[in-house]
């Protein structure tokens, strides 16, 4: 039997969070089910090709201006099974064409503002149009449009996959018995000063603090390094912040404006959730069986 061949769109253009995070939670997830697939993603990243290269089977990377490029190989190459994640204006104008080889095409949503999907610029016969895919899955809870079914958050690793905590505190380079609080810096300049805050705090309460960020200690993914932590300060993105309720780790989180995620919103509703299961096995058993 062939495996499937599925190319898988990671299309985001700011933060690692939504450039192909979800395609290595379902790469992982394919590989522990012992499922045989041909997987290809696109990524317009050129820290997210660098960063995700080692971890995938072949990662693209769509250089600025190469956008149009994208419906063409994709009419040339139809893949048995499409993955969106989040970018749906330029893929859906050709959904016609790939369904009519047979592609099955999936869309994937966190958490967005409902103008994500009815941009205000646009007319409404270009809006977002959940009955041109085959499936749109929410990979977490909010009042998504109709049409959509929902999945538990996609995780990248299972806890038998991750560092045990001796090599998971050698990396962050503890020091002493205090258990360690990690500051994850989230890249907004104006978050730097709050962790510097909550650095001096958490060091306060006893704990050992290690910070990272630009010019500072980093590691990916970090959820590799959660058996070495105690506690979390980190932002309230979707990948993190669902990786620390799967795991049950202690967290706080720094809530940054977005432009559609309202993560306010999210911490509001599941800082106190568990996730009972890893939304991309769901995603590789509905897919793949």
């Amino acid at each position: 039997m062939l495996k499937p061949k599925i190319t898988w769109l990671a299309l985001g253009k700011t933060g690692l969070g939504h450039a192909g995070i979800w395609a290595l939670a379902f790469w992982n997830a394919a590989l522990r089910l012992k499922k045989d697939i041909d997987l290809q993603v696109f990524v317009q990243q050129d820290f997210a090709a660098k960063v995700l290269g080692p971890h995938l089977p072949k990662i693209i990377l769509l250089e600025p201006g190469q956008e149009n490029l994208l419906s063409d190989f994709l009419n040339r190459n139809p893949p048995d099974i499409l993955v969106s994640e989040m970018h749906w204006f330029a893929v859906q104008p050709v959904l016609e064409t790939l369904k009519a080889c047979g592609t099955q095409a999936v869309y994937l949503a966190r958490q967005v503002h409902k103008d994500f999907f009815h941009p205000t610029q646009l007319q409404p016969r270009h809006w977002f149009q959940p009955d041109r895919w085959d499936l749109c899955f929410g990979v977490e809870r909010w009042e998504a449009p109709q049409g959509f079914a929902f999945l538990n958050p996609m995780i990248m690793k299972e806890p038998q996959e991750i560092l045990p905590a001796a090599k998971a505190k050698a990396l962050l380079g503890t020091k002493t018995a205090q258990p360690t609080c990690v500051l994850a810096e989230t890249g907004n300049p104006d978050d730097r000063l709050r962790v510097w805050d909550l650095e001096e705090r958490y060091r306060h309460l006893g704990y050992e603090t290690i910070v990272m960020g630009p010019g500072r200690f980093w590691h990916f993914p970090l959820i590799d390094l959660f058996n070495g932590i105690d506690f979390l300060v980190t932002g309230a993105g979707y990948n993190t912040f669902w990786e620390s309720r799967y795991y049950h780790k202690q967290s706080h989180f720094l809530v940054c404006p977005r432009q559609f995620e309202d993560q306010k919103e999210r911490v509001r509703k599941f800082a106190d959730a568990s996730v009972p299961k890893n939304g991309a096995e769901e995603l590789v058993d509905i897919l793949i069986g």
